[in-house]
């Protein structure tokens, strides 16, 4: 066998895979800024040129809003709404309230259109997704690889995963909301049908950390914002 033969197509493969940008490099490429904020998402700016229903400021009647139910559905969004900025500090800036709960309730028709009715958890882990990539990420191509793992199950299991892996690969935190360290044992199926990790993912054996309570942004949001209001 000649070895030249072999040897110059992988070569050019090696060269080629070296050449392919990854997921985390290609994530921010068409964002206005980097940040976790309202405004770094391409939702924002398609806003500002563009009349969207679905975003303006919501007008209750009084009857809607002496609704019990409703009221108690309003709290919720408002929690996570206050949430978001826990999670991801400055993330609304100067957004008004109305706007922060018609925001919350576009997730959370996200939300039940995947998972049908479901429980205030999964509101909170879709809305911590798409303050990342963006409410609007089902028309983003470059996303697909999200909508399909959201349809791998009828419970929201896969948004743990979808998380897991934006927060390790696009926000690079080594800790998860509950602080958490992220390594190979809490990670396990987290990568299944989603973009290679570029990151080093710490061995659970080798690299192991105790939780970080200075990460623990979720107990934050439970001792300080979160009712027992459920939707």
């Amino acid at each position: 066998m000649n070895l030249n033969k072999v040897a110059i197509p992988l070569f050019m493969g090696l060269f080629l895979l070296g050449c392919e940008k990854s997921f985390s490099e290609e994530f921010y490429k068409d964002r206005r800024c980097v940040e976790i904020k309202y405004e770094c998402l391409n939702e924002s700016q398609a806003m500002n040129n563009q009349e969207n229903n679905m975003f303006t400021p919501m007008k209750l009647n009084k009857e809607q809003w002496d609704d019990v139910r409703r009221r108690e559905t309003l709290q919720v969004y408002s929690e996570v709404a206050k949430m978001l900025d826990i999670y991801y500090p400055g993330f609304w800036r100067d957004r008004d309230e109305a706007f922060k709960l018609q925001w919350i309730e576009n997730v959370d028709n996200i939300a039940t259109k995947y998972y049908g009715k479901h429980e205030r958890g999964t509101l909170e882990k879709m809305a911590s997704v798409c303050a990342i990539v963006g409410s609007d990420f089902e028309t983003n191509p470059e996303l697909d690889f999200i909508v399909k793992k959201l349809k791998t199950s009828h419970v929201d299991i896969p948004l743990n995963d979808i998380r897991k892996y934006l927060w390790l690969e696009i926000l690079k935190r080594d800790f998860d909301q509950s602080g958490r360290q992220y390594n190979t044992w809490s990670l396990r199926w987290t990568q299944e049908g989603m973009p290679p990790f570029t990151r080093k993912v710490p061995d659970f054996y080798t690299e192991w950390k105790e939780n970080n309570e200075r990460e623990n942004v979720w107990s934050i949001y439970k001792n300080t914002v979160r009712t027992e209001n459920d939707l």
